[in-house]
């Protein structure tokens, strides 16, 4: 005869075992579209499925002020890029993970966030409607592949001297499908 054990006699082991394994297969599912999606960029001659920089945003702009706007929750679709060029490299355009040097992090955060560990706010960067990632992005990239909509984030907004319009378009000029203007659904 079998005993089902309850959470406080389980095996942390076995436990852990499982997590695990449920974040091994949610970053292979990622994993996967990402490489569907380069497949079809390059079929499509899509010139580029990384993330844009806020640098490429604000090639043509002067940032005026910036103003701490606090906690927020953040529709995670709006979040169009990131602060940092190397970060352009390592999440495609729909924050999926791109680089295999970030496995292990990324399966702790979707370790912890399976265990529905609290985890702090991601750091953003706004900018008219739309936002960049300053410290976050395996977060989100779990949060995402997790089918989650909003996020917590400590918001920073910028005002800038040219309208954002412009900014962006020069900036999604490496890519045919703008996802600023145009942000894609997992």
């Amino acid at each position: 005869m079998y005993t089902q054990l309850n959470s406080s006699t389980a095996n942390p082991y076995l436990t852990n075992q499982k997590l695990e394994v449920n974040a091994i297969r949610l970053y292979d599912k990622a994993t996967y579209k990402s490489f569907l999606a380069k497949l079809k960029g390059i079929f499509s001659k899509d010139k580029s499925l990384n993330l844009s920089t806020l640098n490429e945003v604000l090639q043509q702009a002067t940032i005026l002020r910036q103003k701490a706007l606090g906690v927020k929750t953040v529709n995670i679709n709006k979040i169009v890029g990131t602060t940092s060029e190397g970060r352009s490299r390592d999440f495609d355009i729909n924050f999926r993970p791109l680089q295999a040097h970030n496995k292990e992090r990324w399966l702790g955060v979707a370790m912890a966030k399976i265990s529905q560990h609290r985890l702090p706010p991601v750091i953003l960067v706004q900018l008219d409607d739309y936002f960049f990632v300053e410290d976050g992005h395996h977060r989100i990239s779990v949060a995402k592949a997790m089918g989650e909509k909003n996020i917590e984030a400590k918001i920073v907004k910028l005002s800038v001297s040219s309208t954002l319009s412009t900014s962006i378009s020069n900036a999604s000029n490496k890519n045919v499908s703008n996802p600023i203007l145009q942000p894609t659904a997992t």
